[in-house]
């Protein structure tokens, strides 16, 4: 689930504005999202950062870890991402 609205990312009590592409959880497995920030230095603090909140338009929110911080050359224009993953259930779906 990709979302067209910014979310709000906390981490280490700041707050970040991203973009998200939301993977709900399968069997065992944690919910997962790619963040895209609008810099490289915003993408970079949340993943120092270690864990944070996501915090969707509607309010709901779901606790992370960052995994892996990544900028994306494949494009015409560079992304800066950070990859996480859900510490309990997704703050988004059914």
């Amino acid at each position: 689930m990709s979302t067209d609205e910014t979310i709000t990312v906390i981490a280490d009590d700041v707050e970040y504005q991203a973009a998200a592409d939301l993977t709900p959880p399968e069997g065992d497995r944690a919910w997962n999202a790619t963040l895209t920030a609008r810099d490289d230095a915003t993408a970079y603090a949340i993943f120092l950062a270690g864990e944070g909140t996501l915090r969707l338009g509607d309010g709901r929110e779901g606790d992370f870890w960052t995994l892996v911080h990544l900028i994306d050359t494949d494009g015409e224009e560079e992304t800066y991402q950070v990859r996480i993953e859900g510490k309990q259930g997704a703050p988004f779906g059914n």
